[in-house]
């Protein structure tokens, strides 16, 4: 796993040893205290970190806004948004946790006829 920076890393290796998705925002950068999932708008734009430019939304992606700003700052569970990502120079970091909960089904074996 590549390395970013210690609290980046810290949330990985937990999202990777628990199955949880993890995503952190910088607080700096988050208006208020509402970020809101949701589904995507078709065209929406999205700058995730690492893009060199924003990608267009194909309007089924899970996405978490920040509804104090109205902008994007995750599609979730896999990619956070360039805008609100977390730094050396970040002094508080918001965590979002999505899990499932554990199903008493087991899983199919194969589509059903």
């Amino acid at each position: 796993m590549p390395t970013v920076n210690t609290v980046v890393d810290a949330y990985n290796i937990a999202s990777v040893e628990t199955s949880v998705a993890i995503a952190a925002f910088d607080l700096d950068v988050i208006e208020g205290d509402s970020l809101v999932m949701r589904r995507a708008v078709k065209g929406e734009p999205f700058h995730g970190i690492g893009m060199a430019s924003p990608d267009s939304l194909n309007g089924v992606e899970v996405v978490v806004e920040d509804q104090g700003l109205h902008r994007l700052v995750a599609v979730y569970p896999y990619r956070d948004s360039d805008d609100s990502k977390v730094t050396e120079r970040t002094k508080g970091v918001l965590f979002l946790m999505c899990g499932v909960q554990e199903s008493t089904n087991p899983p199919s074996k194969g589509p059903r006829t």
